[in-house]
């Protein structure tokens, strides 16, 4: 008998727009009824009907899906020493650093992920010229070097911070500590990785940023420059 007069109930109420209201002596009903849902609101007995929330699954979207995915797991293991410092100072109240950089990526990435396009700083201050690095396998030198060209807002007292990474093993180191960083004039530096990588498979990532003198406190950083590494001549 209880099935008859659910059934009678859904047949006889109008619903507009997916909601109703259930007047009579059939109230406290909660429970799926064929297309339709009984629950309560703020104490009234109401009737919407059900709806499937959707999963898009069209090849943008998992495309899209895949790169995010794929920019979040590279970039993690640098939030707390890269992206933090390099970014979190010049957000503002409904802004953070995490946020800010990864839609950099997804937007330069455009849906297909790139390694080569790896984005670890934004900014105003001047870069470096002629970046290049070189790999040696057997010691685990890399070798960095690059022009200070001050053209615009650049000084040679500016620090240049590195991070390589391994394309092929997927695995994210940053070699330099920013609190040690060389001059951008001193044009060349040598940093230690593991050894028995391969060249090709490394990325470096050079940002130059610049400290207060009595703060300590990042003030400018520039858009970071990725080079592919080649192995020594």
């Amino acid at each position: 008998m209880k099935t008859i007069l659910l059934s009678l109930v859904v047949l006889i109420i109008p619903v507009l727009s997916g909601f109703a209201k259930v007047t009579g002596m059939l109230t406290g009903i909660k429970g799926k009824v064929g297309t339709s849902v009984f629950t309560m609101w703020k104490g009234v007995q109401v009737l919407k009907t059900r709806t499937i929330p959707s999963n898009p699954q069209s090849e943008d979207q998992t495309k899209f899906r895949t790169c995010f995915s794929q920019i979040v797991a590279m970039l993690k293991p640098l939030a707390i020493n890269t992206i933090r410092p390099l970014w979190n100072p010049f957000t503002t109240v409904r802004q953070s650093g995490w946020g800010n950089v990864l839609k950099a990526n997804l937007d330069v990435m455009n849906g297909t992920f790139d390694e080569s396009k790896l984005i670890l700083s934004k900014g105003s201050l001047e870069g470096v010229e002629n970046l290049a690095a070189t790999y040696d396998t057997v010691t685990g030198n890399v070798v960095i070097t690059w022009n200070d060209n001050n053209y615009t807002n650049g000084l040679s007292s500016d620090l240049v911070t590195y991070t390589l990474i391994d394309d092929e093993n997927v695995q994210f180191d940053q070699i330099v500590d920013p609190d040690t960083d060389e001059e951008k004039g001193e044009e060349t530096d040598t940093v230690i990785a593991p050894s028995g990588l391969t060249a090709t498979d490394l990325y470096l990532i050079l940002t130059c940023y610049r400290v207060d003198a009595v703060s300590g406190d990042i003030t400018m950083v520039s858009d970071s420059q990725i080079v592919n590494c080649s192995a020594p001549v």
